[in-house]
């Protein structure tokens, strides 16, 4: 089924600071913005600012609602996976809300596959840097499966995403290891037999440990 979103959905706006974004540690908010966004990663919790909104309401970001990135070079979709109390998102940002014929992780994936690029595009406006304003994603026009299937490849991309991250905390951990092995090498210490647990495939014998990290670090002699 081919459908405007207008009708499976409700664009909200985010909220426009009237003069740039100050941040507040006290503020009644938390503002999302671009910079807390990722299409893989989802929502930086961690890193979303505060700062003082004159009505959230309006503005409010809820559960299941798809974040559209509206401005810039890159537009991208996030859904929203959490309840978050007191949260807006910044003017750059337009919220979507879906009913129930629309499943809101399919449609994060339909929105950032590459072959849509060209469609956000001929809906955004402006020269150099483009924006998709409200009234015009409320006229894009969506393919729409069975919601069965909708959920599926919902589920797959949450999935898929969780995967990515898991990799990503995974290479961190070998990261930070490999600097401290090489920091000890440098400093002249000895090579200490601990490593990530995640590292699979290796042993956790202390001293066949040491003996392999000093093999591979250390430099043969002449």
């Amino acid at each position: 089924m081919n459908v405007q979103l207008k009708y499976v959905a409700t664009i909200y706006s985010g909220y426009l600071f009237r003069e740039a974004f100050r941040e507040n540690v006290d503020g009644n908010a938390r503002v999302i913005r671009i910079r807390d966004l990722d299409p893989i990663k989802g929502i930086a919790v961690a890193t979303v600012a505060r700062a003082d909104v004159a009505n959230i309401d309006p503005h409010q970001v809820q559960r299941n609602d798809v974040l559209l990135v509206a401005r810039g070079e890159r537009k991208f979709a996030v859904l929203v996976e959490a309840d978050l109390e007191n949260t807006v998102c910044s003017g750059e940002i337009l919220g979507i809300r879906f009913g129930p014929k629309v499943d809101p992780a399919f449609f994060c994936w339909y929105v950032n596959r590459p072959n849509f690029a060209n469609v956000l595009s001929s809906y955004a406006q402006g020269t150099y840097v483009t924006t998709l304003y409200k009234h015009d994603v409320e006229h894009l026009f969506i393919d729409v499966p069975e919601l069965a299937v909708q959920q599926r490849i919902g589920k797959l991309m949450q999935l898929h995403r969780r995967l990515v991250e898991t990799e990503a905390r995974r290479m961190a951990l070998r990261e930070e290891y490999m600097q401290a092995v090489a920091h000890r090498l440098f400093k002249g210490l000895p090579l200490t037999d601990e490593k990530p647990d995640n590292d699979h495939g290796t042993s956790k014998d202390g001293s066949q440990r040491g003996e392999e990290s000093a093999s591979v670090c250390e430099p043969a002699d002449d």
